[in-house]
């Protein structure tokens, strides 16, 4: 076993998370709360879905503006 466990917590920002997999090489992190108890587990899926929303979501008023579509 492992003394030094990699977790995260369900207040830590998605980005962090997903820096945090990205360094380990884990495709799964424990959640814990304060008290160090287990909450779950987090995917990867988990964390990129909402990354990938978000960037999409910020790239269609761009899209929009270079189509021209609602700035007339």
């Amino acid at each position: 076993m492992t003394a030094d466990v990699k977790t995260c917590a369900p207040f830590d920002a998605v980005e962090d998370i997903w820096t945090q997999m990205k360094q380990t090489g884990f495709m799964h992190l424990p959640v814990i709360d304060t008290t160090r108890r287990p909450l779950g587990v987090l995917a990867t899926r988990g964390v990129l879905e909402p990354l990938l929303d978000e960037r999409e979501h910020e790239e269609t008023p761009l899209i929009n503006y270079v189509k021209g579509i609602g700035y007339r």
